[in-house]
């Protein structure tokens, strides 16, 4: 006779089901937590991502407008050099020497050819006027900079024609229309003013242009070595500047218009700008929030649409454009430290 085994165990199906639920219960309470926190983490990573590039970009405006109204002044090691170049070896002899100021003139626009003008800062507003579709008709982006500041260099056999330098570098937002995204970028000009003393040597005069005529032959270059036209920022929602004198007063005119050559009122104005307030605003490069609307602070119980708020202006997407990007806007101030008297 066969004896049963009373000590053998195991599992019944009704007992395996309990487990095969309680353990898919268990695996899509981990599957849901990693989705939220993953989504947490690519959000964080999103607004990290933008701030960081954009606090990047602020900066260098900042440097660059700095830099504005820099004026260069040769010292004594500098014009030595200069006279011992062989490329100078024919004029050292009759008195050629490095100037210690800058001998390029300085071209202020005033008489209508502002295209060339040597003005330090100038504030354009509202630049970009062919909107993406996103923004009308609410568009107002974006202000335009140009900085002018002086350098020198003796590095190559070009130099020695034109030792002085002068460069404009141009902050704008252009339009981008990429995967069906229409949007702004920020782009980054260089260029360099031309204005050799080449004339004087195919004249046979060792000496630097000294007439009129010869000093208003100059024009931007934009072929220079460091010269150069890039996108240095996309996504761009908004640039604003605005111009502020030693008292901190705005410095504009009744149509809100800033200095600029062109602008009759308040050229004469170009020198008093002692500080700029900048914001900055980008938006993600992808979607960030789950609705396209937010809660009405006065009213939780009703949604609105987003606003975009700036130091000049605030922007509200149309009601069927509605967006779910996230927006991070920088703001700062910049001193001009170099833009004063020296000019006049």
């Amino acid at each position: 006779m066969i004896k049963k085994n009373k000590n053998n165990k195991g599992l019944t199906l009704i007992e395996i089901l309990i487990s095969i639920i309680i353990t898919s219960v268990m695996v899509a309470a981990m599957y849901t937590s990693y989705n939220v926190v993953s989504g947490a983490y690519k959000q964080v990573s999103d607004k990290a991502k933008i701030s960081g590039s954009s606090r990047d970009l602020v900066t260098m405006i900042m440097r660059d407008i700095r830099m504005a109204g820099f004026r260069y002044y040769a010292g004594e090691h500098a014009a030595q050099e200069f006279l011992n170049d062989p490329l100078n070896a024919t004029c050292v002899a009759d008195g050629l020497r490095l100037t210690e100021r800058n001998y390029i003139s300085f071209n202020t626009g005033f008489d209508g050819d502002e295209v060339n003008s040597h003005a330090p800062l100038v504030i354009r507003k509202n630049v970009a006027k062919d909107a993406p579709s996103l923004h009308k008709p609410f568009d107002t982006c974006c202000d335009s900079i140009e900085i002018i500041y002086e350098d020198f260099s003796l590095l190559t056999e070009q130099d020695q024609f034109q030792p002085y330098k002068i460069f404009k570098i141009s902050y704008y937002a252009d339009q981008i229309d990429k995967d069906g995204d229409k949007r702004y970028g920020v782009i980054k000009k260089v260029q360099s003013w031309v204005q050799p003393r080449e004339a004087a040597y195919e004249l046979g005069i060792c000496k630097w242009p000294g007439r009129e005529e010869d000093l208003v032959m100059g024009f931007w270059d934009d072929d220079c070595p460091e010269c150069y036209e890039a996108l240095v920022r996309d996504h761009v929602v908004d640039m604003e500047f605005i111009p502020f004198d030693e008292n901190g007063r705005i410095i504009t005119d009744p149509a809100k218009n800033f200095p600029a050559p062109e602008n009759l009122n308040l050229r004469d104005r170009l020198f008093d700008i002692r500080t700029v307030d900048m914001r900055l605003t980008f938006r993600s490069k992808n979607e960030f929030y789950k609705d396209d609307k937010q809660i009405d602070p006065s009213n939780p119980s009703n949604r609105i649409a987003r606003k975009i708020y700036g130091l000049q202006r605030n922007f509200t997407p149309t009601d069927d454009k509605l967006d779910k990007y996230l927006r991070d806007s920088v703001i700062v101030t910049v001193n001009t430290r170099n833009i004063g008297q020296a000019f006049q």
